[in-house]
């Protein structure tokens, strides 16, 4: 449901004045939620990731420091991620995905 909201959130929010109804609402937390969310929600975190690059593009100047403070994190963490098994000791050790879009958009901004 949120990647389904964030898409289209995307698509509106072509106007200075729903920009400022964003930014007004504080929903830019709810799009650094999505995007820190777990890596199974690869759907979810990619519309946020899309969703921020869009708001780049169309007001760079105007982009919430949160958004730049989230993808920080996200490449800051880039070493590994463990998940936790059950029952053995050793963790599954997988890598993020996201970090290289991340940092690429970071480079941008």
């Amino acid at each position: 449901v949120r990647a389904a909201s964030l898409r289209a959130l995307r698509y509106s929010i072509h106007r200075t004045t729903i920009f400022d109804k964003f930014l007004q609402y504080r929903l830019d937390y709810l799009v650094c939620r999505s995007l820190t969310i777990d890596l199974r929600n690869a759907r979810e975190r990619l519309e946020a990731y899309k969703f921020i690059r869009r708001l780049f593009l169309l007001y760079p100047q105007r982009l919430p420091h949160s958004f730049v403070y989230v993808l920080d994190a996200i490449v800051a963490s880039s070493h590994f991620i463990s998940i936790p098994r059950t029952g053995n000791s050793t963790p599954i050790v997988r890598s993020d995905q996201m970090v290289k879009c991340c940092l690429e958009l970071l480079c941008e901004i």
